[in-house]
C-alpha cells in the first residue's frame, strides 16, 4: 500500500479519482485471480504485492476524499472504527472460508469483496483534484476558507454523506 500511496499522491491532480479506483480494483481482481493458480512462494509474494498496490489505490483515494471534508476528525474516527470492524470480520471469516473452500475460497472471497467495492464508485467525486488557478489554492484550502466540503467547492454537488459512505466502503474493503 505504501507504493500505491506514493503513486496516487504524485498523480492525483493529473487524473480522475474514479480512474484510480477503477484501476486499483481491476489490478486487485486480476492479482487475486492469479493468486488462485499460483503454486510457489515467490510468485505468490509478487502477486500479493500487486494486489496490495491495487487496493492501496482505493484506500489512498478514500483517505483523500475524507481529508477534503470539513469534519475530517470525525470522519477519520469513523474510518478507524470501520477498519477495526472489518478486521474483526476478516479474522473470524477467513478461517471458516479456508476450512470450507481452501485457498481458492479465500481469493474468491477477495474477488467478491472487490466487486462489491465497485458499488461505492458512483458516490465518488468526478474529476481531478483541482486548484483555483487564480489564487493557487487547493480544494482543501478553499474549503477551509469557505466552510464547505472541498468536494463541493468546484461546482460538483455531491451528497456529503454519500461521498463519506463511498470513501469508507472503499477504504475498509481495501483493507480486507
Amino acid at each position: 500500500m505504501f507504493v500505491s500511496s506514493i503513486i496516487v499522491s504524485m498523480n492525483i491532480a493529473k487524473m480522475d479519482r474514479r480512474f484510480w479506483v477503477t484501476a486499483g480494483i481491476g489490478v486487485a481482481i486480476v492479482a487475486d485471480i492469479f493468486s488462485i493458480y499460483s503454486d510457489d512462494f515467490w510468485s505468490m509474494m509478487g502477486i500479493r504485492l500487486l494486489a496490495g498496490t491495487g487496493t492501496g489505490f482505493c484506500c489512498s483515494i478514500a483517505l483523500a476524499n475524507l481529508a477534503a471534508t470539513t469534519e475530517t476528525a470525525r470522519n477519520f474516527s469513523l474510518l478507524v472504527f470501520a477498519f477495526v470492524f472489518v478486521n474483526f470480520l476478516e479474522l473470524y471469516s477467513l478461517e471458516v472460508i479456508s476450512d470450507l473452500w481452501g485457498v481458492s475460497g479465500i481469493f474468491g472471497t477477495f474477488i467478491s469483496i472487490n466487486l462489491i467495492c465497485l458499488l461505492a464508485w458512483p458516490f465518488l467525486p468526478r474529476g481531478k483534484v483541482a486548484t483555483n488557478n487564480a489564487l493557487g489554492r487547493s480544494e482543501v484550502e478553499m474549503a477551509v476558507r469557505t466552510g464547505t466540503p472541498a468536494i463541493e467547492v468546484h461546482g460538483q454537488q455531491h451528497a456529503y454523506n454519500l461521498v463519506l459512505l463511498g470513501s469508507l466502503c472503499l477504504a475498509t474493503i481495501a483493507c480486507f
